[in-house]
């Protein structure tokens, strides 16, 4: 661990990822705040060992707070992720995204910050392209949060460019593991998972060929340890790179299960994007990251969490 290193603030740390981020960070001995409203997040998922803040960052006290703790290194993962959500509201799809992002920077800029680490999305940022996609690939949102998530990519990097503070930027595929809501870019691995312990049928939109890239969540936080780490500001995609039917995800998960039920499909969600991947090879070669957990063992450690969830 750096040494300039020794205290980080989490926004969105009582979220699924920045929930076991905190815990990743708090095992590496840092000393660590949590910043949350609960809109979305679990008061529960937070490590007793954190500092915990419950408030927006576009709260005024947000701006003081950051002052006060004096953070070395922000994570950056508080944010509106429904993309069907952000539809409806785009407004305030943007207020959170956009608007949060500019207050994190303004405080960051303010309080000497040495690093921030932003979660940004692949998955709703290529809208209706070829996969898997490059750094390279220029970006096409198709729906307000993955417009949003781009014009915050776009302040981090000029805040890079202006006033010289190292910023890297990771694009998530679709993570998935434990604590995971119904409503992210991999929650259908959520409601898959509740619906078949609940028993009964399960419904699915569509036919079911529709893909995507499952990344399991440990994975992604050891990207954000290295993106800390990584002496100077970059974008990476953060990914497997293998595209998985929905189906072929859900009967993964009957096989988990030891279980067989009645699938309900039902029309397809309108816009939805067919295809989605992340070409992470470079991450592999410059932030020197790599996939570990592959997705029957990441889908037997998440059921299982649901499991114990199940007996509480």
């Amino acid at each position: 661990m750096p040494k300039a290193f020794r205290r980080a603030l989490v926004t969105g740390g009582a979220g699924f990822i920045g929930s076991h981020l905190v815990d990743k960070l708090i095992r590496c001995r840092m000393q660590v705040c949590v910043v949350d409203d609960l809109s979305s997040g679990e008061r529960s998922f937070v490590n007793p060992k954190a500092e915990f803040f419950q408030m927006s960052i576009n709260d005024p006290e947000f701006f003081f707070l950051v002052q006060r703790i004096k953070p070395d290194v922000i994570f950056h993962l508080a944010a509106q992720i429904n993309v069907r959500y952000s539809v409806k509201n785009p407004r305030h799809d943007a207020e959170v995204n956009i608007l949060g992002t500019l207050a994190v920077l303004q405080a960051a800029k303010e309080s000497n910050v040495k690093k921030i680490v932003f979660s940004s999305s692949g998955g709703a940022m290529f809208g209706k392209g070829k996969p898997p996609y490059t750094e390279m690939v220029s970006p096409n949102p198709f729906s307000p949060y993955g417009i949003s998530k781009r014009a915050a990519e776009l302040y981090f990097l000029q805040t890079q460019a202006l006033y010289n503070l190292p910023c890297v930027i990771l694009r998530y595929a679709n993570v998935y593991g434990p604590r995971q809501g119904a409503k992210g870019e991999a929650g259908v691995i959520s409601v898959f998972a509740r619906r078949m312990l609940a028993g009964g049928s399960v419904t699915m939109n569509g036919s079911g060929k529709q893909t995507r890239d499952f990344v399991y969540v440990d994975d992604v936080v050891a990207a954000n340890i290295l993106a800390m780490k990584f002496p100077q500001s970059d974008l990476f995609h953060i990914g497997t790179g293998k595209e998985t039917s929905i189906l072929t995800l859900y009967r993964a998960m009957e096989k988990c299960m030891n279980i067989s039920l009645a699938l309900n499909h039902i029309p397809p969600v309108s816009g939805e994007v067919m295809h989605s991947s992340l070409d992470a090879h470079r991450a592999r070669r410059v932030l020197k990251w790599q996939p570990t957990v592959k997705l029957e063992e990441g889908l037997q450690r998440t059921i299982a969490w649901f499991k114990m969830q199940e007996k509480k």
